[in-house]
């Protein structure tokens, strides 16, 4: 169990790294509570919105964090005027 957690946690970083932290979040909870327990589809897409709004809302609205730049958003820099954490 300890190395599919670890497992997990350095597929959220390297998603991170790629794709940027806001579009990491749902698609990690998406995909973690679908493959560990199965959940149903209205739960997982619940928790996704909640957290990401959350984090959303605290880091960017509340506290003003710079997003750091993500591999995505030097190959197509489009994509980091769309998305705030690309």
């Amino acid at each position: 169990r300890g190395v599919t957690f670890f497992a997990w946690i350095i597929g959220f970083m390297v998603s991170m790294w790629v794709i940027g932290f806001l579009p990491t979040i749902p698609i990690f909870i998406m995909a973690f509570m679908w493959t560990e327990n199965r959940e149903r589809l209205s739960l997982r897409l619940s928790m996704a919105a909640g957290v990401t709004l959350f984090v959303w809302f605290v880091f960017d609205y509340l506290l003003g964090i710079r997003w750091p730049d993500t591999s995505l958003g030097e190959w197509v820099p489009a994509l980091a005027q769309i998305i705030p954490s690309v």
